[in-house]
């Protein structure tokens, strides 16, 4: 289990917070549209320096994440959450803009809304 985020000037692999994210609120075990695809939704860099939680993967939100350099952004509303989908509109608009800035998108949709995360002075929001 991790038990904190590094502190400034560290990061974290990306893999072992996906990894914890899908296990602590048991992703696989939590029923949701079989359409959506809750977890790693955008694979970004491999070591990840902060998180940034927001409700929704609007353009505003990847950019304030990229902003912040290899940051994870963890969402309620992801990109894809009616299964497979055309790169066109704003998810066209979206997805070219995330991996222009080496971003890495997790959604949670129905796992943020059951359960209630727990907020320690080890995580830097």
């Amino acid at each position: 289990m991790m038990s904190q985020f590094p502190g400034p000037g560290m990061t974290e692999s990306l893999e072992r917070i996906v990894r914890y994210l899908d296990d602590y609120l048991r992703v696989a075990e939590v029923p949701d549209d079989p359409r959506a695809l809750n977890g790693l939704q955008v694979d970004g860099p491999a070591e990840v320096a902060g998180v940034l939680g927001a409700v929704d993967a609007s353009v505003a939100t990847i950019e304030a994440a990229a902003e912040r350099g290899r940051c994870l952004l963890i969402v309620h509303h992801g990109l894809f959450w009616r299964g497979l989908q055309r790169l066109v509109g704003r998810i066209g608009e979206r997805v070219p803009y995330l991996l222009e800035r080496h971003g890495t998108l997790v959604e949670l949709a129905v796992q943020l809304g059951r359960q209630q995360l727990q907020a320690t002075n080890n995580v830097r929001v």
